[in-house]
């Protein structure tokens, strides 16, 4: 797999989640699987060593758009599945470009728009 230019970024850690999130809602039963992502429209992230944080607007096929909170507490011992997974999903409306947060501030990190390389990772995973 070639490199993403989110490697050694401070988003890099965006990436794994989401790839990570996509295994998630793949092999659970969620009201979204990866197959209905059409791609990623922004996210943010926040990560320590031990916990990933993130949320990523979607847009879905037939035009709906989706919020995806997640929140990964990482396992001590290497290749261990996580210890915990936090998943929400919330219908963004037509007009509303990010979901309401209680603080009316924007998330940790603040929106990023640099997609590309989570789009990429989709459509390698989830082809059309």
């Amino acid at each position: 797999m070639p490199e993403s230019p989110l490697i050694g970024s401070l988003n890099s850690d965006a990436l794994a989640t989401f790839d990570e999130v996509l295994r998630i809602l793949g092999h659970a039963d969620w009201d979204l699987s990866p197959c209905d992502i059409t791609h990623v429209e922004a996210f943010w992230s926040a990560n320590s060593f031990d916990v990933a944080a993130a949320g990523f607007v979607l847009r879905l096929r037939g035009g709906r758009r989706t919020y995806l909170d997640v929140w990964i507490e990482r396992a001590l011992e290497e290749d261990a599945p996580p210890a915990k997974v936090e998943i929400e999903l919330a219908t963004l409306p037509p007009g509303q470009r990010y979901p309401h947060f209680p603080s009316d501030a924007d998330p940790v990190g603040g929106w990023q728009d640099d997609i590309e390389p989570l789009n990429a990772l989709l459509r390698r995973i989830y082809p059309d």
